[in-house]
């Protein structure tokens, strides 16, 4: 709450882009709340819920200031390209009061606990201060993609440390340690 959020699609057709069109809905009612044409973005409604907190990011991409409680719901995108394609997006909000503190960014501390000629283990541990609700994650490589093989990484119960059995002279790779809250 009070943040901004960016809601983005990206349309798998390569065209020329015609329009964009993004509603939000609420119960059964839609509400069109704006329209991007050439390279004119129009509110249709400027006095509704919304009134001066959106505007076009670009596009595609319609960004949402100062984020309310009632801003949660179902938000949907009409995408036109030439020649004639039309693609439809569906994206859910949710907007939080309950936690207004961002999570800090965590530091990854590293543990070396056997080094052999066959190979080595190493633990990495995610640090970030102890919050309620906080949710560690690990990713690897660049781009960014799931652990993968759970026989070279073992994860830790509660998602803070990360072991790895690491070969002799294996290939570069990133480990990252993500902090989130709901």
């Amino acid at each position: 709450m009070g943040g901004s959020v960016l809601l983005s699609v990206a349309p798998p057709h390569k065209g020329n882009m015609k329009s964009s069109e993004w509603y939000f809905r609420i119960s059964k009612e839609k509400i069109q709340l704006a329209e991007f044409i050439g390279s004119k973005f129009e509110r249709l409604n400027p006095s509704d819920r919304f009134q001066q907190r959106l505007e076009m990011h670009n596009e595609t991409s319609l960004r949402i200031k100062a984020l309310e409680l009632g801003d949660s719901g179902v938000y949907e995108a009409r995408i036109k390209t030439e020649p004639a394609n039309v693609e439809d997006w569906t994206l859910l909000l949710t907007v939080y009061d309950f936690n207004p503190e961002p999570v800090p960014v965590p530091e990854i501390r590293s543990h070396s606990l056997s080094s052999t000629a066959a190979g080595c283990n190493v633990t990495l541990e995610c640090l970030v201060p102890v919050r309620e609700g906080v949710n560690i994650s690990w990713t690897r490589g660049s781009p960014l993609r799931d652990l993968g093989d759970l026989e070279r990484y073992q994860l830790s119960p509660d998602g803070r440390s990360l072991q790895l059995s690491l070969q002799p002279n294996p290939p570069a790779s990133n480990f990252t340690c993500t902090a989130s809250n709901p």
